[in-house]
């Protein structure tokens, strides 16, 4: 049941699941021990119960120590840094994109990823807005795990800002 839990809650990205998960196998793993210890001390080896305890002391304490950081990282809003990366080099391989910085953060289940990008100070509102329909179909595609994108475009010069890396090319295949 614990393994079945832990796969559920990784696939749907939820913290509070994956914690049952540890909890079940933790509890499982703790009638596995206080079972040898009493089969010890029913073998004539009164070593087997203080021996048993304190195994399963460890087990806890290690199992509570990997929850309580995992739930902090959640709570602190952690996001692997290897998101931001992916949205920024999503955004920047966008043309007209000048330059771009992310954010991400879990809210619940939710991934939510903001792009804050720069372009021409004289493109018209609506080719910016074509061109953020543009940016959040590139992270969509990028990071599927992505539950809800925003784009936020800013006027500016190419030359305030430093070069965008570049992992996939400016335009499609044929140019």
């Amino acid at each position: 049941m614990a393994r079945y839990k832990l796969v559920v809650g990784k696939r749907i990205n939820s913290a509070t699941l994956v914690a049952d998960a540890r909890h079940s196998w933790l509890d499982a793993l703790s009638s596995a021990g206080a079972l040898a210890g009493l089969i010890a001390v029913a073998a004539g080896q009164p070593w087997g119960d203080p021996v048993a305890g304190l195994a399963i002391t460890v087990v806890i304490c290690h199992v509570g120590y990997q929850v309580t950081a995992d739930v902090m990282r959640r709570l602190g809003d952690a996001v692997d840094p290897s998101v931001i990366t992916t949205a920024e080099s999503a955004a920047g391989s966008v043309p007209g994109v000048l330059h771009a910085h992310a954010r991400a953060r879990w809210t619940g289940r939710t991934l939510r990823v903001e792009i804050e990008g720069w372009v021409d100070p004289g493109l018209p509102a609506r080719d910016a807005d074509a061109i953020g329909r543009q940016v959040t179909d590139a992270i969509a595609q990028q990071l599927p795990q992505a539950g809800s994108l925003t784009w936020a475009s800013r006027a500016g010069r190419a030359d305030h800002y430093p070069a965008i890396p570049r992992t996939q090319p400016r335009h499609g295949p044929s140019e």
